[in-house]
């Protein structure tokens, strides 16, 4: 282990920059993971190094091997952390390469070994609460795969990274250029595209969900552009009572991803 006393030394700044700051994260192809709980979700081969406070690293028996430690004062540890109450310990972790590399699915391009049968596609999701849940009900639901647009929230900020408990790790992703081209590439290829939209007719429980598909969920605020409204094979509504104008975003993805995996049980 390596102790670090000082805020002005050069590894204690990049951490916080990478904490803050989506273009250190991209340039460096690297992003950080905050909590025991969260630490131990990351692939070891992912790891790049860990960080602890004193206290957390004195109390702690059962300490990371065979990888670089750096062990900072209490005081300082809780300079560099993003939450309000840190628990003593983050990792700094490599990005997939997908998406460090920014390439997402081509619309044109063959697909490389059998896609899986249910998508989710994210387009200008903007709240990162909303990001990290999709993640994790996503997983729960058994979704193979989300892509999002250029327009959503850095999938690797510190707020995404936590909401995802994990599940970042898991959950197949990219990160595509043009979504509505993509959904229009999906179509031509014989899958259903469904879009969630307020002005639809058809109740999201009466759609046909069996086969491969994928899930259109927009702008929290927006809602789906034109184009990729436009895209999808059926547009659906989740019928709502009382004065409520819109469910929130991940709410509504949830509701439509279990009912696709409802529809491939059944």
């Amino acid at each position: 282990m390596e102790r670090i006393t000082s805020a002005q030394n050069a590894k204690v700044k990049r951490v916080k920059e990478l904490l803050a700051q989506s273009k250190a994260r991209r340039r460096a192809g690297e992003f950080v993971c905050e909590g025991r709980r969260l630490c131990e979700e990351i692939p070891p081969e992912l790891i790049r190094e860990v960080w602890m406070s004193e206290s957390f690293a004195e109390r702690e028996r059962d300490l990371p091997e065979d990888v670089r430690t750096f062990v900072v004062p209490d005081s300082l540890f809780r300079s560099v952390s993003d939450t309000a109450g840190p628990q003593g310990m983050l990792a700094v972790v490599r990005m997939p390469e997908q998406a460090r590399s920014g390439a997402g699915p081509d619309p044109c391009a063959e697909q490389a070994g059998p896609e899986p049968r249910v998508i989710l596609m994210l387009e200008g999701l903007q709240d990162p609460g909303n990001l990290g849940t999709i993640f994790r009900t996503a997983e729960a639901a058994g979704v193979g795969e989300i892509v999002m647009d250029r327009g959503c929230a850095d999938v690797f900020s510190p707020k995404v990274v936590r909401a995802t408990m994990g599940s970042v790790f898991r959950v197949p992703f990219s990160i595509c250029e043009d979504l509505p081209a993509l959904a229009a590439s999906m179509v031509a290829r014989g899958r259903k595209v469904f879009a969630a939209c307020l002005g639809a007719e058809t109740d999201y429980r009466d759609a046909d969900f069996t086969g491969d598909c994928a899930i259109l969920i927009g702008n929290e605020g927006n809602g789906l552009t034109e184009a990729a409204l436009s895209a999808a094979t059926e547009r659906v509504i989740i019928p709502m009572q009382g004065e409520i104008e819109s469910l929130n975003a991940s709410v509504a993805a949830a509701l439509l991803m279990y009912e696709a995996g409802r529809h491939a049980a059944g």
